[in-house]
């Protein structure tokens, strides 16, 4: 049911409406007699009624001045105008202010009613058309976060999009920081898709009380966060990390390694997000529950380098059992290598050849076969230095007895 009130100072009028009007079949319910426009005006004030049916000619406040008064505070208040016919040129000019009707008075209860349920008609479709409208926008506020998230996702990784397309997209998804920060976590051992959802949930949820996080997702074994770049300085961002890492190993009993990019415009995310996923490799050589910066990446043009390194020394030494000048060959072979920070792959290959050779020198070569796996599965430059060093120290040993 639509609120209605009459004000009219003719009380006749007013009362013949009243009565005689079928307000329940029109959809409406009478709220209010006005006797005049002041009395009209203060009641609508304080309780706004969907529907005002007036005379245009009362004392203190005329209709004119009530319909331009309360569209002032009201505007979705629809009017009715009662007059009489040689006001029509004084009255047309609220026409503007949802005035649906003027009835010539005197005006009996069926054109009321017949002008009655056309606003009611009227206010149905544009509530329909309201309700419709907030369904759409419900939907989007549900769909648009999912979206942006795989815009952002696809962007960063390199897929679907390119740089051209952060105008359009940036615009639908609010995207307005200059610059941005990338964080790239990973869990240090074994583990499930949960508990990477855990870690993820648990580091947003914490950075989101100093940094504004813009996306935050996980992509493969991965957690990816994109971060406001200017309001997140590295040192500041590193100490919050920090802390909670801190909390997280105690709770969970388990390390995460951190990359961070620095800040990068949107054209040069895709980048900033490669040296984030090369910092990560760099956790092999500088250990697990890292901080890695971009300056932990090394020159490249290592990468693309065949490790050379002459071990026909070392082979003579331990075939000759000479542990300790083994080990000092060892020693400055992996000092060389933690210096020049190998690419993972190419440095296990190395090694992999080089303790095929090792075992050569054994009588047990068949023995330490088996054992040639073990250097594709090392997790950190530590394990697999101390790998080949006990390796030749045992050769060199059996070398020197048989010696």
């Amino acid at each position: 049911m639509y609120s209605v009130l009459i004000a009219d100072d003719e009380l006749n009028i007013l009362e013949g409406i009243a009565a005689l009007v079928r307000w329940g079949e029109c959809g409406t319910e009478l709220t209010y007699k006005a006797h005049n426009g002041v009395m009209a005006y203060e009641w609508i004030r304080e309780n706004p009624v969907d529907i005002v049916i007036t005379d245009i000619k009362m004392p203190g406040m005329n209709g004119v001045e009530l319909i331009q008064k309360v569209h002032a505070i009201h505007p979705h208040i629809r009017f009715i105008v009662l007059s009489g016919y040689d006001e029509f040129e004084y009255a047309k000019g609220v026409m503007e202010y949802n005035v649906k009707h003027y009835l010539l008075k005197p005006s009996n209860e069926e054109k009321i009613e017949e002008a009655l349920k056309q606003i009611v008609e009227g206010l149905d479709e544009e509530k329909q058309k309201q309700e419709v409208y907030q369904e759409i926008q419900q939907s989007l506020h549900r769909v648009l976060p999912i979206a942006k998230e795989q815009f952002l996702k696809d962007y960063l990784t390199g897929k679907t999009y390119w740089p051209e397309d952060w105008e359009h997209y940036g615009k639908l998804f609010d995207l307005r920081e200059e610059t941005y920060r990338i964080l790239v976590f990973h869990l240090d051992d074994d583990h499930d898709i949960d508990e990477r959802f855990v870690l993820k949930e648990a580091l947003t949820n914490e950075l989101l009380k100093h940094h504004h996080i813009i996306l935050s997702t996980i992509t493969g074994e991965r957690i990816l966060l994109l971060i406001e770049g200017e309001a997140a300085g590295e040192r500041e961002l590193i100490e919050h990390i920090k802390e909670f890492r801190k909390e997280y190993s105690t709770y969970y009993r388990q390390t995460f390694t951190t990359a961070l990019s620095e800040p990068s415009t949107p054209e040069g995310l895709k980048e900033a997000y490669g040296e984030t996923i090369s910092c990560l490799s760099q956790s092999f050589y500088l250990g697990n529950n890292s901080i890695l910066t971009t300056r932990d990446v090394r020159d490249e043009a290592v990468s693309n380098d065949t490790l050379l390194f002459d071990h026909d020394e070392f082979l003579y030494m331990l075939k000759s059992g000479n542990v300790e000048e083994a080990e000092c060959h060892l020693r400055h072979f992996f000092i060389e290598i933690d210096e020049k920070r190998y690419p993972v792959n190419v440095l296990k290959s190395h090694c992999i050849e080089l303790f095929m050779l090792m075992i050569r020198q054994s009588q047990r070569m068949d023995d330490l076969l088996k054992d040639v796996m073990i250097v594709s599965n090392l997790d950190s430059f530590e394990e697999l230095r101390s790998f080949i060093e006990n390796a030749a120290r045992d050769i060199a040993g059996e070398r020197f007895q048989r010696n």
